[in-house]
C-alpha cells in the first residue's frame, strides 16, 4: 500500500488506514485490485463479517464502524479516482 503513503494523509489518518487494512486483510495494493489492474475488487468496498476470512494469513481482530467505511471509500477513491487507475502503472 505504498501508494497510500505517497498521498497527503496525516498521522491519525494513516493509523486509521492501517486499522482498516488489517480489518480488510490487505497487505499490498495488488490484493485489492482486479486482474486488469485498473479496478478495485467489489468486496473491498464493504466491511466484511468477523467470520469471513479473505486471506490465508492470521490477522488481528479489528472492529470498524460505518464512519470508518466512509473513510475507506475516501482512501480508495484517492488511490483510484473514479474507480480507475491511470494506464501509466
Amino acid at each position: 500500500m505504498y501508494v497510500v503513503w505517497t498521498k497527503n494523509f496525516n498521522k491519525g489518518e494513516m493509523i486509521k488506514i492501517y486499522q482498516i487494512c488489517i480489518h480488510q486483510q490487505v497487505l499490498f495494493l495488488s490484493d485489492i485490485m482486479a486482474a486488469n489492474g485498473k479496478n478495485i475488487i467489489d468486496r473491498y468496498w464493504y466491511l466484511h463479517n468477523e467470520i469471513e476470512c479473505w486471506s490465508m494469513y492470521i490477522w488481528l481482530k479489528v472492529y470498524l464502524a460505518n464512519p470508518d467505511l466512509a473513510f475507506w471509500h475516501q482512501v480508495l477513491n484517492t488511490i483510484t479516482p473514479l474507480h480507475q487507475l491511470n494506464n501509466q502503472l
